[in-house]
């Protein structure tokens, strides 16, 4: 359900290509290569008598103007190919971070289900906190009903609070208007005004970002080989943790805003979905999950059941 849900409401309408998606690049290599150069001076300035570290940069430096410019485009190369592999891997890295695809079998399954009662309980802790609570303070309560908000009632939740905020957003659309997402969005998107096609696709893309900014982070972890001694590399893991921990905390939020807008411009456009398939709109809020079903049903398999069709004037 995630795995479907997360792949059609992010992966066709988002941008993986942006200018942040090179200056990640290009803030990941710079560190590197600050980490390179406060570790290995003699390596970076050419200073080392051995062919070792450096070796084949002072090679370049001693090319002259030929080994500048080699220098310079074998830099390009790697900031726009690096760029490139990451932003490929960010509709994927948002799928695993949502719970999807995640292997039933061996020691993650247990993980799974460890995830899974996590966030059950954090859902109990929620729910339990009373609506009238006058002990809480009014901003505190705002915060537990949003929080609360990005959980599903009713079923099991996903394993992280990113698949959460979709299964969500998915059900609230489903009991209150009956559509399924994953069989109405393509058509959705289709029929929507252009200024509204343009928001969907800059927060999806947003959401797209800041999974590849999770990527970069997690990345950094390697930078770690060029520390000496068992201390600072200790402390450069748990600096990583903590960027990491923040990159993900910054794709929910994303998520969430996404999630929103995604509701909102459903309530608002659903009766163009209707009109331009051609099937009758619901008459009441009663009528409406009925109704939605029939048409998530009649985009997803077509409908069980002759319906009459009924079709704006031209």
């Amino acid at each position: 359900m995630i795995d479907s849900l997360v792949g059609a409401v992010v992966d066709p309408i988002a941008q993986r290509w942006t200018p942040r998606t090179i200056g990640a690049a290009l803030l990941f290599w710079t560190v590197g290569a600050l980490v390179y150069v406060l570790t290995h001076p003699a390596a970076a300035t050419c200073r080392t008598p051995s062919p070792g570290d450096g070796a084949v940069w002072c090679r370049l430096v001693a090319l002259g103007p030929a080994g500048t410019v080699l220098t310079a485009v074998a830099g390009l190369a790697v900031l726009f190919g690096s760029a490139q592999f990451v932003a490929a891997l960010a509709p994927a890295l948002t799928h695993l971070l949502a719970g999807a695809y995640w292997p039933a079998g061996s020691w993650w399954a247990g993980l799974t289900r460890a995830r899974v009662r996590r966030q059950t309980r954090i859902r109990q802790r929620l729910a339990t906190v009373p609506p009238d609570d006058t002990t809480a303070a009014p901003w505190a309560e705002a915060r537990i009903r949003a929080r609360l908000r990005r959980y599903p009632g009713g079923t099991p939740p996903a394993p992280t609070r990113l698949g959460n905020v979709f299964a969500a957003m998915g059900q609230r659309v489903a009991d209150r208007h009956g559509l399924r997402i994953t069989a109405c969005w393509a058509s959705f998107v289709t029929v929507l005004p252009e200024p509204d096609r343009l928001r969907l696709t800059e927060q999806s893309t947003a959401v797209l970002g800041r999974a590849q900014a999770y990527g970069w982070a997690l990345l950094a972890a390697g930078w770690a080989a060029l520390l000496p001694g068992p201390v600072p590399v200790a402390l450069w893991l748990v600096a990583v943790l903590i960027v990491v921990a923040l990159s993900y905390l910054a794709l929910c939020h994303s998520a969430e805003a996404y999630a929103d807008l995604i509701e909102g411009l459903l309530a608002v456009h659903r009766l163009a979905l209707y009109r331009a398939v051609g099937l009758p709109a619901p008459a009441s809020t009663g009528d409406e999950p009925a109704s939605g079903a029939l048409l998530s049903d009649y985009l997803a398999d077509g409908a069980a059941a002759t319906v009459d069709l009924t079709w704006p004037p031209s």
